[in-house]
């Protein structure tokens, strides 16, 4: 049975609170998923033209007044920030290690 791209599965490998991988499936591939592929992957495989172009407008607004941007987002996850009104801490998804080897591999070239 094929779904033709209709499923997407994301993983969650938290390990310790600097080292949380996180894995999105679809398509039969894989790719070590990081906060910035909200702007570079997902408008490749969601129709950014769906409901009268909701998807492009979701990644492209800037000037959102009920929810988070998307660069707002892309920063909470990066860096934890919090909103003026949460106690709870928020968890960043960083792979300290991931991070290192994606260092080592940009001095590299």
């Amino acid at each position: 049975f094929h779904c033709k791209g209709a499923l997407l599965t994301v993983s969650f490998e938290v390990m310790q609170k600097d080292e949380i991988r996180v894995y999105l499936y679809w398509n039969g591939g894989m790719i070590h998923f990081i906060p910035n592929d909200l702007k570079s992957t997902l408008p490749k495989i969601f129709n950014e033209e769906w409901k009268d172009g909701d998807n492009k407008k979701f990644i492209k607004d800037t000037d959102t007044k009920s929810s988070l941007t998307i660069d707002e987002m892309i920063e909470n996850m990066e860096k934890g920030k919090k909103e003026k009104d949460k106690k709870d801490e928020i968890i960043t998804i960083k792979d300290s290690n991931f991070e290192s080897f994606s260092a080592f591999c940009a001095a590299s070239i």
